[in-house]
């Protein structure tokens, strides 16, 4: 997800999804819980509102996002203390578009996931750094510093609100 101020991702380990038998749905499921927890954390922190567009895929997918989505508004974040209430007010849309929308912010995700992706496989030892030609380097060095970071100048008091923020999310 490309934010204004950074990326927020989800990598999802597949070994480790096909080891504790999660479903297609259980994985789109919690890959989305997380992705838009961590949304609307970003908006409680910078006192925000703002909408998610999501490129349109498979009908269970689809719809499994549109039910994170609502689940999300009409239970809100109690683990962080943002209440259904706030959550409908930092989390206004939730729109779908197709592939020949060639929404760039979709594509710049797709562009950033890659290189993310990159990175674990790197830290995991999946793949050496020595592997990777020039655009793969470049990217993954670049998708590593757009990762969101809060800004220093965010009160302690919204920091400890939103402590379970995550911006880039291993599933399992």
């Amino acid at each position: 997800m490309v934010l204004k101020n950074g990326v927020l991702d989800i990598i999802v380990d597949q070994k480790e999804v096909f080891a504790k038998n999660w479903t297609q749905k259980t994985v789109i499921k919690n890959a989305y819980n997380a992705l838009f927890a961590n949304f609307v954390r970003i908006l409680s922190l910078q006192n925000d509102s703002g909408e998610i567009i999501q490129e349109a895929s498979t009908s269970l997918q689809d719809i499994t996002i549109y039910e994170r989505f609502y689940n999300l508004q009409a239970g809100g974040l109690l683990i962080d203390s943002i209440n259904s209430e706030e959550v409908k007010n930092r989390l206004t849309t939730l729109s779908f578009v197709t592939k020949k929308h060639m929404d760039t912010e979709s594509q710049l995700a797709d562009l950033l996931s890659y290189g993310l992706r990159l990175e674990y496989c790197v830290n995991h030892k999946l793949i050496t750094v020595a592997s990777l030609n020039n655009y793969q380097l470049m990217i993954r060095k670049r998708a590593k510093s757009k990762l969101y970071k809060i800004q220093s100048n965010v009160p302690l008091n919204k920091k400890t609100k939103c402590k379970h923020l995550q911006p880039l999310t291993i599933l399992p």
